[in-house]
């Protein structure tokens, strides 16, 4: 949902697909809606420069969609409350892409208690392989020509104590 803060709707090609995106956005708030009642009865402002810029086609979309949304308001076709909120979330305007995402979601969470739900639900996702790659590293190191007879569970071990951080470790005691 880092993604769905900072860009929301400005990367997507084919209206189609971004109709899609909303729908399901839309279907899983007013989901929540529906548990959570029947259980409880700034622009980014630094200059362009004349160095690659990778977020530069992001910040054109988002200044020009600011730029269109002050000029001509949206409507929307339904009056139902979830898809109310969704259309409020997408013409809110877009985070910087400094700020911390979970900053910003928290800071979001009285305004779009329902939209944060469901963000809270994707924060956790790991998006790299860097940790896992680590963790190959270090077995490769630890199982050397010297060490070719280490069993399996002693490996895993070994792995485990070499990913303890050094504060835990009772050397200053």
């Amino acid at each position: 949902m880092h993604s769905a803060q900072t860009h929301k709707n400005l990367h997507f090609k084919d209206p189609v697909a971004c109709a899609n995106a909303i729908k399901h956005l839309k279907e899983m708030v007013s989901n929540n809606r529906m548990v959570l009642s029947s259980s409880s009865s700034e622009e980014d402002t630094s200059e362009s420069s004349k160095v690659f810029n990778l977020w530069e086609y992001h910040q054109g979309l988002a200044h020009k969609r600011s730029s269109s949304r002050a000029s001509s308001s949206r409507k929307t076709n339904s009056n139902s409350p979830s898809d109310q909120l969704v259309m409020n979330y997408l013409s809110a305007p877009v985070s910087p892409l400094k700020q911390n995402p979970l900053e910003t979601w928290e800071d979001m969470k009285s305004v779009f208690p329902l939209i944060y739900m469901e963000a809270q639900k994707v924060f956790c996702v790991v998006a790299t392989s860097v940790p896992s790659e680590r963790l190959f590293s270090k077995a490769g190191a630890t199982l050397s020509k010297e060490r070719n007879r280490l069993l399996g569970k002693r490996l895993f071990k070994l792995l485990f104590l070499g990913s303890i951080d050094d504060c835990y470790w009772l050397d200053n005691v």
